[in-house]
């Protein structure tokens, strides 16, 4: 008996003519600019929240595409707008992560129009939402018998502009907000000759190091260069907002389909 592996199609999805859509966007910022330009990548899987004006919300997540979609209509039903009114759209950012756009939160203005298809439009569409990853250093200092008091741990870290700080560590471990650009740390032991010292580039993620081991092996432990994989040039979508830069000018609410 053969299997059929591509069948045809017999039922259709459908279209409710009665009902509209608005959409969120939102973006990762890669270059951490404020701006969705040419370089950003559409974000999934973030929950924006709608409050409607009696309080009620919906809570819709991000897509592949990066868009957020909110069903509207007076003359259909169910649907997640369906009276004039202020709405507040929130994006609900994920832990880690900071908005880079500044529009976290923005109000939606809905008003009644017989004359549109679902009963119902919206003065202005929302701008783009961007997020970035909080950019951090972070790790572990052991020495070779295991861990180190705290009180014997000296970290200091050197900042792009050559500006020094003092990192605390608990049971050995750090963490710490950092710029983009080349990072150095410098640990030894409180009275000790021991020295550790490691440079480290930040680029649009945040850096988890390696466990930093003082003492004779720590020669071993090092490592002449340092290639980082991402996925970033794997991200693909049929359907993407058109970037800001395009032909030198900015763009709202149209769509670079092929």
């Amino acid at each position: 008996m053969s299997f059929d592996y591509y069948p045809k199609q017999t039922s259709w999805k459908i279209v409710n003519a009665n009902t509209m859509n608005i959409s969120h966007y939102i973006f990762r910022d890669i270059e951490r600019t404020g701006n969705y330009d040419t370089l950003s990548k559409p974000m999934m899987k973030v929950a924006v929240k709608l409050t409607r004006p009696d309080g009620t919300y919906v809570v819709r997540r991000s897509n592949i595409q990066g868009f957020v979609n909110f069903t509207n209509s007076m003359i259909a039903s169910p649907v997640d707008i369906w009276e004039p009114g202020i709405y507040k759209a929130e994006v609900m950012v994920p832990d880690g992560w900071e908005v880079t756009t500044g529009n976290s939160v923005q109000l939606l203005e809905f008003r009644e129009n017989p004359l549109a298809r679902a009963g119902i439009v919206v003065d202005s569409i929302p701008d783009p939402v961007g997020l970035a990853q909080i950019l951090t250093i972070e790790g572990y200092v052991k020495n070779v018998d295991g861990l180190l008091k705290d009180s014997e741990i000296e970290l200091i870290a050197i900042s792009p502009s050559g500006k020094q700080q003092k990192v605390v560590t608990r049971d050995g471990y750090f963490k710490f907000n950092v710029v983009k650009g080349k990072w150095k740390l410098i640990v030894h032991l409180k009275g000790m000759q021991t020295v550790y010292e490691r440079e480290i580039e930040v680029k649009t993620s945040p850096v988890k190091m390696s466990t930093i081991i003082l003492g004779e092996e720590q020669k071993a432990q090092r490592k002449s260069s340092i290639h980082i994989v991402d996925f970033e040039d794997l991200i693909s979508t049929e359907i993407r907002k058109m970037p800001n830069g395009v032909a030198g000018l900015n763009w709202k609410n149209l769509d670079s389909s092929p």
